[in-house]
């Protein structure tokens, strides 16, 4: 496993937790479509969340939320497209952006969460 990849899997398994202390139910971790990836997909109060967790130990390359571009959110409204169509989702449902940074020396992350966009009926 790369450095990066171990860096990006600590920060959705700090996400996950996040999300559940929040109160949601994670249904399922990087689901993957021909499109692309998402990384979280979790349920609260009958509303379904598509998560995408960004992970930084600094900003030397820019904030983690910048990351998330157009065409990044193309891919990633493809790939729910697709989970909700292979799923038969009715309802309403969202897309967010989960960013956590990690300060290795004190043990401690910082996480935002940025509600991006409401879909569905």
């Amino acid at each position: 496993m790369t450095y990066r990849k171990s860096v990006g899997d600590l920060g959705e398994r700090i996400a996950a937790d996040f999300l559940i202390r929040k109160g949601y139910h994670i249904k399922s971790k990087n689901y993957h479509s021909r499109f692309g990836e998402i990384d979280i997909i979790a349920e609260r109060e009958g509303f379904l969340y598509f998560v995408e967790v960004k992970t930084r130990r600094n900003v030397d390359f820019g904030l983690a939320e910048e990351s998330v571009g157009f065409s990044k959110k193309e891919k990633i409204f493809k790939t729910i497209q697709s989970y909700i169509l292979e799923n038969e989702i009715e309802g309403e449902y969202c897309f967010q952006v989960i960013v956590v940074y990690l300060n290795y020396k004190t043990r401690l992350a910082k996480i935002k969460q940025y509600l991006q966009v409401a879909l569905g009926d």
